[in-house]
Protein backbone atom coordinates (compact mmCIF):
# COMPACT_ATOMS: atom_id res chain seq x y z
CA UNK A 1 0.00 0.00 0.00
CA UNK A 2 1.21 3.51 -0.86
CA UNK A 3 0.19 6.53 1.16
CA UNK A 4 0.91 10.19 0.59
CA UNK A 5 -0.52 13.64 1.17
CA UNK A 6 -1.70 15.84 -1.70
CA UNK A 7 -2.59 19.50 -2.00
CA UNK A 8 -4.42 21.07 -4.94
CA UNK A 9 -6.74 23.95 -5.74
CA UNK A 10 -10.38 23.82 -4.60
CA UNK A 11 -12.95 26.35 -5.80
CA UNK A 12 -15.19 26.12 -2.73
CA UNK A 13 -13.12 26.89 0.39
CA UNK A 14 -15.76 25.42 2.69
CA UNK A 15 -15.11 21.84 1.60
CA UNK A 16 -12.12 19.65 0.78
CA UNK A 17 -12.29 17.92 -2.61
CA UNK A 18 -10.49 14.82 -3.81
CA UNK A 19 -10.71 14.57 -7.62
CA UNK A 20 -10.50 11.42 -9.76
CA UNK A 21 -10.38 10.97 -13.54
CA UNK A 22 -12.39 7.88 -14.57
CA UNK A 23 -11.83 6.52 -18.10
CA UNK A 24 -14.02 3.70 -19.38
CA UNK A 25 -13.61 1.21 -22.23
CA UNK A 26 -11.33 2.26 -25.09
CA UNK A 27 -11.56 -0.74 -27.49
CA UNK A 28 -8.66 0.19 -29.73
CA UNK A 29 -9.11 -1.71 -33.00
CA UNK A 30 -12.90 -1.90 -32.78
CA UNK A 31 -14.66 -0.94 -36.06
CA UNK A 32 -16.22 2.48 -35.68
CA UNK A 33 -18.75 4.36 -37.78
CA UNK A 34 -17.21 7.19 -39.75
CA UNK A 35 -18.23 10.73 -38.82
CA UNK A 36 -17.41 11.87 -42.36
CA UNK A 37 -20.38 12.26 -44.68
CA UNK A 38 -19.04 10.55 -47.83
CA UNK A 39 -21.38 11.25 -50.74
CA UNK A 40 -18.81 10.43 -53.43
CA UNK A 41 -18.24 6.69 -53.11
CA UNK A 42 -15.19 6.92 -55.39
CA UNK A 43 -13.46 9.41 -53.11
CA UNK A 44 -10.02 7.99 -52.11
CA UNK A 45 -10.40 6.14 -48.80
CA UNK A 46 -6.83 6.99 -47.77
CA UNK A 47 -7.55 10.72 -48.03
CA UNK A 48 -10.85 10.41 -46.19
CA UNK A 49 -9.20 8.51 -43.32
CA UNK A 50 -6.56 11.23 -42.93
CA UNK A 51 -9.18 13.98 -42.63
CA UNK A 52 -11.16 12.24 -39.86
CA UNK A 53 -10.26 12.85 -36.22
CA UNK A 54 -9.29 9.78 -34.22
CA UNK A 55 -11.78 9.58 -31.31
CA UNK A 56 -9.30 8.08 -28.84
CA UNK A 57 -6.63 10.69 -29.56
CA UNK A 58 -9.19 13.50 -29.32
CA UNK A 59 -10.53 12.28 -25.98
CA UNK A 60 -7.09 11.82 -24.40
CA UNK A 61 -5.98 15.25 -25.62
CA UNK A 62 -9.08 16.86 -24.13
CA UNK A 63 -8.48 15.07 -20.79
CA UNK A 64 -4.84 16.19 -20.71
CA UNK A 65 -5.84 19.82 -21.28
CA UNK A 66 -8.54 19.56 -18.64
CA UNK A 67 -6.10 18.17 -16.06
CA UNK A 68 -3.62 20.89 -16.84
CA UNK A 69 -6.14 23.49 -15.65
CA UNK A 70 -7.69 21.44 -12.82
CA UNK A 71 -5.48 18.58 -11.64
CA UNK A 72 -6.90 15.34 -10.29
CA UNK A 73 -5.54 13.21 -7.46
CA UNK A 74 -5.72 9.82 -9.24
CA UNK A 75 -6.46 8.34 -12.68
CA UNK A 76 -8.68 5.25 -13.00
CA UNK A 77 -8.69 3.12 -16.19
CA UNK A 78 -11.58 0.62 -16.25
CA UNK A 79 -10.16 -1.87 -18.79
CA UNK A 80 -11.01 -3.05 -22.33
CA UNK A 81 -8.12 -1.11 -23.83
CA UNK A 82 -8.20 -3.39 -26.87
CA UNK A 83 -10.89 -5.25 -28.82
CA UNK A 84 -11.37 -9.02 -28.94
CA UNK A 85 -8.07 -9.86 -27.28
CA UNK A 86 -5.75 -8.22 -29.83
CA UNK A 87 -2.49 -7.79 -27.90
CA UNK A 88 -0.89 -5.58 -30.59
CA UNK A 89 -3.72 -3.06 -30.23
CA UNK A 90 -3.47 -3.32 -26.44
CA UNK A 91 0.23 -2.43 -26.60
CA UNK A 92 -0.45 0.48 -28.98
CA UNK A 93 -3.13 1.78 -26.63
CA UNK A 94 -0.80 1.57 -23.62
CA UNK A 95 1.93 3.34 -25.59
CA UNK A 96 -0.44 6.16 -26.50
CA UNK A 97 -1.71 6.53 -22.92
CA UNK A 98 1.84 6.43 -21.56
CA UNK A 99 3.11 9.09 -23.96
CA UNK A 100 0.11 11.41 -23.84
CA UNK A 101 -1.23 11.05 -20.31
CA UNK A 102 0.38 8.65 -17.85
CA UNK A 103 4.14 8.96 -18.34
CA UNK A 104 4.74 12.38 -16.78
CA UNK A 105 1.87 11.80 -14.35
CA UNK A 106 3.40 8.67 -12.82
CA UNK A 107 6.93 10.12 -12.87
CA UNK A 108 5.60 12.68 -10.40
CA UNK A 109 4.54 9.76 -8.15
CA UNK A 110 0.88 10.45 -8.82
CA UNK A 111 -1.34 7.37 -8.58
CA UNK A 112 -2.87 5.68 -11.61
CA UNK A 113 -4.69 2.35 -11.79
CA UNK A 114 -5.75 0.02 -14.56
CA UNK A 115 -7.76 -3.22 -14.45
CA UNK A 116 -8.20 -5.90 -17.12
CA UNK A 117 -11.35 -6.00 -19.23
CA UNK A 118 -12.87 -9.08 -20.81
CA UNK A 119 -11.78 -7.86 -24.27
CA UNK A 120 -8.16 -7.57 -23.11
CA UNK A 121 -7.78 -11.36 -22.83
CA UNK A 122 -6.28 -13.28 -25.77
CA UNK A 123 -8.55 -16.32 -25.83
CA UNK A 124 -6.16 -18.36 -27.93
CA UNK A 125 -3.87 -18.48 -24.89
CA UNK A 126 -6.52 -19.97 -22.59
CA UNK A 127 -6.07 -23.70 -22.01
CA UNK A 128 -8.99 -26.11 -22.63
CA UNK A 129 -8.83 -27.20 -18.98
CA UNK A 130 -7.05 -24.57 -16.90
CA UNK A 131 -5.64 -25.92 -13.61
CA UNK A 132 -6.20 -23.71 -10.56
CA UNK A 133 -2.55 -22.68 -10.41
CA UNK A 134 -2.73 -21.36 -14.00
CA UNK A 135 -5.87 -19.22 -13.89
CA UNK A 136 -3.86 -16.00 -13.67
CA UNK A 137 -1.51 -16.81 -16.57
CA UNK A 138 -3.81 -15.26 -19.20
CA UNK A 139 -3.19 -11.83 -17.64
CA UNK A 140 0.62 -12.01 -17.80
CA UNK A 141 0.86 -10.53 -21.34
CA UNK A 142 -1.01 -7.45 -20.10
CA UNK A 143 1.34 -7.04 -17.16
CA UNK A 144 4.34 -7.30 -19.46
CA UNK A 145 3.05 -4.52 -21.71
CA UNK A 146 2.75 -2.13 -18.74
CA UNK A 147 6.13 -3.18 -17.32
CA UNK A 148 7.81 -2.39 -20.64
CA UNK A 149 6.68 1.20 -20.18
CA UNK A 150 7.81 1.13 -16.54
CA UNK A 151 4.20 1.59 -15.45
CA UNK A 152 3.22 -1.39 -13.25
CA UNK A 153 -0.27 -0.03 -12.62
CA UNK A 154 -2.50 -2.95 -13.69
CA UNK A 155 -4.23 -5.04 -11.01
CA UNK A 156 -4.34 -8.70 -12.09
CA UNK A 157 -3.50 -11.27 -9.41
CA UNK A 158 -3.51 -8.83 -6.48
CA UNK A 159 -5.49 -5.85 -5.19
CA UNK A 160 -3.69 -2.56 -5.77
CA UNK A 161 -4.39 -0.03 -3.04
CA UNK A 162 -3.57 3.61 -2.45
CA UNK A 163 -4.52 6.05 0.32
CA UNK A 164 -5.06 9.68 -0.68
CA UNK A 165 -4.90 12.24 2.12
CA UNK A 166 -5.71 15.90 1.61
CA UNK A 167 -5.92 17.83 4.84
CA UNK A 168 -8.33 15.81 6.99
CA UNK A 169 -9.95 14.13 3.97
CA UNK A 170 -9.11 10.49 3.21
CA UNK A 171 -9.97 8.31 0.18
CA UNK A 172 -9.00 4.64 0.02
CA UNK A 173 -8.57 3.41 -3.57
CA UNK A 174 -8.71 -0.32 -4.35
CA UNK A 175 -8.34 -1.76 -7.87
CA UNK A 176 -9.13 -5.43 -8.53
CA UNK A 177 -9.60 -7.88 -11.37
CA UNK A 178 -13.19 -8.87 -12.26
CA UNK A 179 -12.23 -11.03 -15.29
CA UNK A 180 -11.19 -14.24 -13.55
CA UNK A 181 -13.66 -16.42 -15.48
CA UNK A 182 -13.43 -14.66 -18.83
CA UNK A 183 -12.29 -16.82 -21.75
CA UNK A 184 -12.44 -20.12 -19.87
CA UNK A 185 -14.03 -23.23 -21.40
CA UNK A 186 -17.26 -24.65 -20.08
CA UNK A 187 -17.35 -28.02 -18.35
CA UNK A 188 -17.60 -30.19 -21.46
CA UNK A 189 -16.01 -33.58 -22.21
CA UNK A 190 -12.28 -33.28 -22.86
CA UNK A 191 -12.52 -34.14 -26.57
CA UNK A 192 -15.06 -31.35 -27.14
CA UNK A 193 -12.93 -28.87 -25.19
CA UNK A 194 -9.92 -29.83 -27.29
CA UNK A 195 -11.88 -29.43 -30.53
CA UNK A 196 -13.18 -26.01 -29.44
CA UNK A 197 -9.66 -24.89 -28.51
CA UNK A 198 -8.29 -25.99 -31.89
CA UNK A 199 -11.10 -24.11 -33.64
CA UNK A 200 -10.32 -20.92 -31.73
CA UNK A 201 -6.55 -21.18 -32.22
CA UNK A 202 -6.89 -21.71 -35.97
CA UNK A 203 -9.67 -19.17 -36.62
CA UNK A 204 -8.92 -16.83 -39.50
CA UNK A 205 -10.08 -13.68 -37.71
CA UNK A 206 -10.85 -12.37 -34.27
CA UNK A 207 -14.62 -12.41 -34.80
CA UNK A 208 -14.54 -16.21 -35.13
CA UNK A 209 -12.27 -16.54 -32.11
CA UNK A 210 -14.49 -14.31 -30.03
CA UNK A 211 -17.77 -16.08 -30.84
CA UNK A 212 -16.64 -19.61 -29.95
CA UNK A 213 -19.67 -20.65 -27.94
CA UNK A 214 -17.81 -22.94 -25.57
CA UNK A 215 -15.62 -20.18 -24.18
CA UNK A 216 -17.36 -18.23 -21.45
CA UNK A 217 -17.33 -14.49 -21.05
CA UNK A 218 -18.01 -15.05 -17.36
CA UNK A 219 -16.75 -12.28 -15.05
CA UNK A 220 -15.78 -13.16 -11.49
CA UNK A 221 -13.69 -11.82 -8.60
CA UNK A 222 -11.21 -13.84 -6.61
CA UNK A 223 -12.59 -14.67 -3.17
CA UNK A 224 -9.23 -13.67 -1.67
CA UNK A 225 -9.47 -10.28 -3.36
CA UNK A 226 -12.95 -9.72 -1.93
CA UNK A 227 -11.55 -10.51 1.52
CA UNK A 228 -8.78 -7.92 1.04
CA UNK A 229 -11.31 -5.25 0.08
CA UNK A 230 -13.62 -6.15 2.97
CA UNK A 231 -10.76 -5.62 5.43
CA UNK A 232 -9.75 -2.31 3.83
CA UNK A 233 -13.18 -0.67 3.65
CA UNK A 234 -13.76 -0.52 7.40
CA UNK A 235 -13.05 2.76 9.12
CA UNK A 236 -14.58 6.15 9.83
CA UNK A 237 -14.21 9.48 8.07
CA UNK A 238 -13.06 8.16 4.72
CA UNK A 239 -14.50 7.22 1.33
CA UNK A 240 -13.75 3.91 -0.38
CA UNK A 241 -13.17 3.95 -4.14
CA UNK A 242 -13.26 0.50 -5.77
CA UNK A 243 -12.19 0.12 -9.41
CA UNK A 244 -13.09 -2.93 -11.52
CA UNK A 245 -14.13 -3.52 -15.11
CA UNK A 246 -17.58 -5.12 -14.72
CA UNK A 247 -20.83 -3.72 -13.39
CA UNK A 248 -22.15 -5.10 -10.08
CA UNK A 249 -25.78 -4.33 -10.92
CA UNK A 250 -27.49 -5.85 -13.98
CA UNK A 251 -27.14 -3.45 -16.89
CA UNK A 252 -30.17 -1.47 -18.06
CA UNK A 253 -29.91 -2.79 -21.62
CA UNK A 254 -31.22 -6.38 -21.96
CA UNK A 255 -28.33 -8.74 -22.71
CA UNK A 256 -28.40 -12.28 -24.08
CA UNK A 257 -25.16 -14.02 -23.12
CA UNK A 258 -23.91 -17.02 -21.22
CA UNK A 259 -23.05 -16.01 -17.64
CA UNK A 260 -23.50 -12.32 -18.43
CA UNK A 261 -23.37 -11.06 -14.83
CA UNK A 262 -20.47 -11.20 -12.37
CA UNK A 263 -20.45 -14.68 -10.84
CA UNK A 264 -20.05 -13.43 -7.26
CA UNK A 265 -21.10 -9.84 -7.88
CA UNK A 266 -24.10 -10.04 -5.58
CA UNK A 267 -21.90 -11.14 -2.70
CA UNK A 268 -19.41 -8.34 -3.33
CA UNK A 269 -22.16 -5.73 -3.77
CA UNK A 270 -23.73 -6.74 -0.44
CA UNK A 271 -20.38 -6.38 1.36
CA UNK A 272 -19.86 -2.90 -0.06
CA UNK A 273 -23.43 -1.71 0.52
CA UNK A 274 -23.62 -2.92 4.15
CA UNK A 275 -20.42 -1.17 5.13
CA UNK A 276 -20.95 2.02 7.14
CA UNK A 277 -18.38 3.91 5.06
CA UNK A 278 -19.42 5.52 1.73
CA UNK A 279 -18.17 3.52 -1.26
CA UNK A 280 -17.86 4.54 -4.92
CA UNK A 281 -17.70 1.50 -7.22
CA UNK A 282 -16.18 2.74 -10.50
CA UNK A 283 -16.47 0.53 -13.58
CA UNK A 284 -16.82 0.39 -17.36
CA UNK A 285 -17.98 -2.56 -19.53
CA UNK A 286 -21.55 -1.41 -20.30
CA UNK A 287 -20.51 1.59 -22.49
CA UNK A 288 -22.87 3.89 -20.61
CA UNK A 289 -22.56 6.63 -17.98
CA UNK A 290 -25.14 5.39 -15.49
CA UNK A 291 -24.99 6.21 -11.78
CA UNK A 292 -26.90 3.85 -9.49
CA UNK A 293 -27.07 4.11 -5.70
CA UNK A 294 -27.59 1.18 -3.33
CA UNK A 295 -28.60 1.78 0.29
CA UNK A 296 -29.40 -0.53 3.18
CA UNK A 297 -31.81 0.19 6.06
CA UNK A 298 -29.85 1.07 9.16
CA UNK A 299 -26.70 2.06 7.22
CA UNK A 300 -26.22 5.84 7.04
CA UNK A 301 -23.81 5.62 4.09
CA UNK A 302 -24.41 4.36 0.56
CA UNK A 303 -22.70 2.48 -2.25
CA UNK A 304 -22.80 4.27 -5.60
CA UNK A 305 -21.97 2.43 -8.83
CA UNK A 306 -20.49 4.90 -11.34
CA UNK A 307 -20.09 3.75 -14.93
CA UNK A 308 -17.78 5.50 -17.39
CA UNK A 309 -18.89 5.44 -21.06
CA UNK A 310 -16.90 4.27 -24.06
CA UNK A 311 -14.04 6.77 -24.33
CA UNK A 312 -15.35 7.80 -27.77
CA UNK A 313 -18.37 9.19 -25.93
CA UNK A 314 -16.58 10.86 -23.01
CA UNK A 315 -15.24 10.31 -19.51
CA UNK A 316 -15.96 11.24 -15.88
CA UNK A 317 -14.30 13.48 -13.33
CA UNK A 318 -15.40 12.52 -9.81
CA UNK A 319 -15.13 15.05 -6.98
CA UNK A 320 -15.45 13.62 -3.46
CA UNK A 321 -16.41 16.35 -0.99
CA UNK A 322 -15.59 16.50 2.72
CA UNK A 323 -16.00 18.97 5.56
CA UNK A 324 -12.85 20.74 6.68
CA UNK A 325 -12.84 18.22 9.55
CA UNK A 326 -12.75 15.33 7.05
CA UNK A 327 -16.36 14.13 7.30
CA UNK A 328 -17.47 12.76 3.87
CA UNK A 329 -20.43 14.69 2.46
CA UNK A 330 -20.98 13.37 -1.05
CA UNK A 331 -19.59 13.13 -4.55
CA UNK A 332 -20.15 15.06 -7.75
CA UNK A 333 -19.77 13.21 -11.05
CA UNK A 334 -18.88 15.54 -13.91
CA UNK A 335 -19.68 13.81 -17.21
CA UNK A 336 -17.64 15.24 -20.08
CA UNK A 337 -19.43 14.26 -23.28
CA UNK A 338 -18.67 14.24 -26.99
CA UNK A 339 -20.70 16.05 -29.61
CA UNK A 340 -20.48 15.75 -33.38
CA UNK A 341 -17.10 15.05 -35.04
CA UNK A 342 -15.69 13.92 -31.69
CA UNK A 343 -15.72 17.43 -30.26
CA UNK A 344 -16.12 17.64 -26.48
CA UNK A 345 -18.66 19.89 -24.81
CA UNK A 346 -16.74 22.30 -22.58
CA UNK A 347 -19.32 22.23 -19.77
CA UNK A 348 -19.91 18.82 -18.17
CA UNK A 349 -23.23 17.35 -17.14
CA UNK A 350 -23.19 17.07 -13.33
CA UNK A 351 -24.78 14.52 -11.00
CA UNK A 352 -24.57 14.74 -7.20
CA UNK A 353 -24.49 11.75 -4.83
CA UNK A 354 -25.16 12.67 -1.17
CA UNK A 355 -23.69 10.10 1.18
CA UNK A 356 -26.39 10.65 3.81
CA UNK A 357 -30.01 11.83 3.91
CA UNK A 358 -31.58 14.88 5.53
CA UNK A 359 -32.78 12.62 8.35
CA UNK A 360 -29.16 11.82 9.26
CA UNK A 361 -28.04 15.45 9.48
CA UNK A 362 -28.64 16.23 13.15
CA UNK A 363 -27.55 12.73 14.20
CA UNK A 364 -24.19 13.12 12.44
CA UNK A 365 -23.71 16.83 13.22
CA UNK A 366 -25.22 17.00 16.70
CA UNK A 367 -24.08 20.49 17.63
CA UNK A 368 -26.19 23.45 18.86
CA UNK A 369 -24.87 26.07 16.38
CA UNK A 370 -26.20 23.98 13.50
CA UNK A 371 -29.75 24.04 14.84
CA UNK A 372 -29.41 27.76 15.49
CA UNK A 373 -28.17 28.29 11.94
CA UNK A 374 -31.16 26.46 10.43
CA UNK A 375 -33.57 28.52 12.53
CA UNK A 376 -31.90 31.80 11.57
CA UNK A 377 -32.14 31.24 7.81
CA UNK A 378 -35.91 31.49 7.54
CA UNK A 379 -36.94 31.15 3.91
CA UNK A 380 -33.65 32.56 2.61
CA UNK A 381 -30.73 34.83 3.48
CA UNK A 382 -27.40 36.00 2.11
CA UNK A 383 -24.31 34.53 3.77
CA UNK A 384 -22.90 37.79 5.27
CA UNK A 385 -26.27 38.59 6.84
CA UNK A 386 -26.51 35.11 8.34
CA UNK A 387 -23.01 35.38 9.80
CA UNK A 388 -23.85 38.76 11.39
CA UNK A 389 -27.13 37.48 12.86
CA UNK A 390 -25.55 34.35 14.42
CA UNK A 391 -22.64 36.30 15.89
CA UNK A 392 -25.01 38.83 17.48
CA UNK A 393 -27.24 36.18 19.02
CA UNK A 394 -24.75 33.44 19.92
CA UNK A 395 -21.06 32.62 20.33
CA UNK A 396 -18.74 33.92 17.63
CA UNK A 397 -18.33 31.89 14.42
CA UNK A 398 -15.64 32.41 11.83
CA UNK A 399 -16.59 32.71 8.18
CA UNK A 400 -14.98 29.34 7.43
CA UNK A 401 -16.83 27.59 10.28
CA UNK A 402 -20.19 28.88 9.08
CA UNK A 403 -19.38 28.11 5.43
CA UNK A 404 -18.58 24.52 6.40
CA UNK A 405 -21.84 24.20 8.36
CA UNK A 406 -23.86 25.56 5.43
CA UNK A 407 -22.15 23.15 3.02
CA UNK A 408 -22.90 20.20 5.32
CA UNK A 409 -26.59 21.11 5.41
CA UNK A 410 -26.70 21.60 1.66
CA UNK A 411 -25.28 18.12 0.96
CA UNK A 412 -27.94 16.68 3.28
CA UNK A 413 -30.71 18.36 1.31
CA UNK A 414 -31.70 20.82 4.06
CA UNK A 415 -30.36 23.98 2.42
CA UNK A 416 -29.71 25.19 -1.10
CA UNK A 417 -26.81 27.47 -2.08
CA UNK A 418 -26.93 29.79 -5.07
CA UNK A 419 -23.45 30.68 -6.42
CA UNK A 420 -22.07 27.62 -4.63
CA UNK A 421 -18.71 27.62 -6.44
CA UNK A 422 -17.97 31.25 -5.54
CA UNK A 423 -16.61 32.45 -2.21
CA UNK A 424 -19.14 32.45 0.69
CA UNK A 425 -19.67 36.23 0.56
CA UNK A 426 -21.64 35.68 -2.67
CA UNK A 427 -23.82 32.81 -1.40
CA UNK A 428 -27.59 33.10 -1.28
CA UNK A 429 -28.85 30.41 1.15
CA UNK A 430 -32.30 28.88 0.78
CA UNK A 431 -34.20 26.68 3.24
CA UNK A 432 -35.38 23.47 1.51
CA UNK A 433 -36.95 21.55 4.41
CA UNK A 434 -39.49 22.68 7.02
Amino acid sequence: MIERSISSRCLNPAVIKIRLLQIGDIHRGMPRDSVTDIKDRLFPAAIASQTTRDPITSAVRFAVNLLRDRPVDAILLAGDLTHQGDLANYEQCVDHLADALLGEWCKANSPAFCVPGNHDIDRTKVLPATPAVKVWDKFEPLEEVWKKRNLPIIATNDVKTFTIKKGNAVAEIMALNSCLGCGEYRGLPDDLKKAAHEMVASAANNDLKWTAIEQMDSPAFSGDHIDVVQQKIDGERKVNVVLAHHNLLPQATPRAALYAEVFNGGQFRTILARNRTPTLYCHGHIHDDLIEVVTNPGCPACMAAISAPLLDMGFNVIEICYTIDGVPLGATVQKYKVGKSYTFFQQPEESRIPFCSAGDYFRIFDHPPRAQMISAIGSGVRFPALLDKLNKDHSALTEMELASMVSEAEWHGILGILNRERTPQFWQILRLTP
